[in-house]
């Protein structure tokens, strides 16, 4: 079990995330408990929902937000790309 969780989890190196490889996983890599993360993605895909974000997937929706933001010009401060 702790295996399968292991290689879910992104590509972490020295406390720096990648936001181009995959929105998605960086969310998912920051809950613990699976009750809590079928909960959040239930609540995020509503949201996009709401929002109107289009996608057939949950992690191309994620992807899709990401270029919004950074179309609009608001990933400026984006604090997930450290270098």
């Amino acid at each position: 079990m702790l295996q399968k969780e292991e290689q879910k989890k992104p590509n972490v190196k020295e406390g720096c995330l990648n936001v181009d490889s995959d929105p998605y996983g960086i969310f998912m890599f920051a809950i613990n408990s699976p009750v809590t993360k079928q909960k959040y993605t239930y609540r995020l895909t509503k949201f996009f929902d709401f929002i109107g974000v289009e996608g057939e997937t949950i992690q191309e929706r994620c992807r899709n937000v990401v270029e919004i933001d950074r179309q609009n010009g608001c990933g400026d401060n984006d604090n997930t790309n450290r270098s």
